[in-house]
């Protein structure tokens, strides 16, 4: 008598899954994609063979059905604790996040004079966790960030992540907590370029240097979830 091989159980999990990630989660029970409304994004990471393009595959289809996966911790985290987080590689900003991550906020939340916070980012070709420092200005509860990259004819790859995945993580001083990013729209931008000036007027020079290579700066509104 012939032996027959194993088959996987029926499942309707998204068919660009990698084998490794697909053995992985039937192994732990799910094979049906509404089962991922119950868990958080981040647990999956604790999954043997579960990476972010796994991940972002899972994600996909729950939005397609409308759906998602479950909130984020009460602490507002979300970003799994044991994923590595990569800084800038630009020694004087990682020096600076260095400081403000050891110290809670209390050395770096203000940088010569200005309110600055970290803001954490899934990288939109790696899929790894990128973390930079910015200046930040405030609209009621939601936080203002400028696209600024000095005036450069590009955009900086924080806000270029965000085209791929606008979840975020900010540290505010001590505090750190989940949170969505969006551009501002061009009817939204004006009043929001008035208060990001105010705290850092070099916005302006910056907008100009960019206008020559036919960019516009975007301001970028942060609300935690």
């Amino acid at each position: 008598m012939a032996h027959q091989k194993n088959r996987e159980p029926k499942h309707d999990l998204p068919a660009g899954l990698a084998k490794p990630a697909l053995r992985a989660l039937i192994a732990a029970g799910y094979t049906r994609l509404d089962q991922f409304t119950t868990i958080k994004e981040a647990d999956l990471l604790k999954l043997h063979g579960m990476g972010p393009k796994a991940i972002g595959l899972i994600g996909s289809a729950l939005k397609a059905k409308g759906q998602s996966f479950a909130g984020p911790d009460s602490n507002r985290e979300i970003m799994a604790s044991k994923e590595q987080v990569f800084d800038s590689p630009k020694e004087w900003v990682r020096s600076h996040i260095r400081a403000y991550v050891e110290s809670e906020g209390k050395k770096g939340h203000r940088w010569r004079g200005l309110p600055t916070l970290l803001l954490t980012t899934r990288g939109r070709k790696s899929g790894k966790l990128r973390r930079t420092a910015l200046i930040y200005g405030r609209d009621g509860n939601n936080y203002l960030l400028v696209a600024s990259n000095g005036g450069s004819r590009i955009h900086p790859s924080w806000y270029l992540n965000l085209g791929e995945n606008p979840e975020v993580e900010l540290q505010v001083g001590a505090d750190k907590f989940a949170a969505r990013a969006r551009a501002a729209t061009p009817k939204e931008k004006p009043r929001l370029w008035q208060l990001v000036t105010q705290i850092f007027p070099h916005y302006d020079e910056y907008r100009a240097r960019a206008a020559k290579a036919e960019r516009d700066i975007p301001v970028v509104i942060v609300e935690s979830v």
